[in-house]
């Protein structure tokens, strides 16, 4: 198994699963507390939750393997 191959699997993973959907949560609340906790940014609250909220969204976006966002299940196929 390649690289590559790894790769598409997490990709897809993250794209298609519960489990793959609660990482990217967990990803962006882990932002959130090191912008508040790590860093001595004082970052207001509202700006963490919108932290939290949008990375889910943004790694949905990149993701190649997610047909969501205007992006047909074929032209995911098709383009790998």
């Amino acid at each position: 198994m390649t690289v590559k191959d790894i790769e598409e699997k997490f990709l897809k993973w993250m794209a298609s699963t519960r489990t793959g959907s609660m990482f990217k949560i967990a990803i962006g609340t882990s932002l959130a507390y090191v912008a508040e906790v790590v860093t001595d940014w004082d970052v207001p609250v509202i700006v963490s939750l919108v932290i939290i909220a949008l990375i889910p969204v943004i790694i949905n976006e990149i993701n190649p393997k997610d047909p969501r966002y205007g992006r047909t299940k074929s032209e995911v196929i098709d383009n790998g």
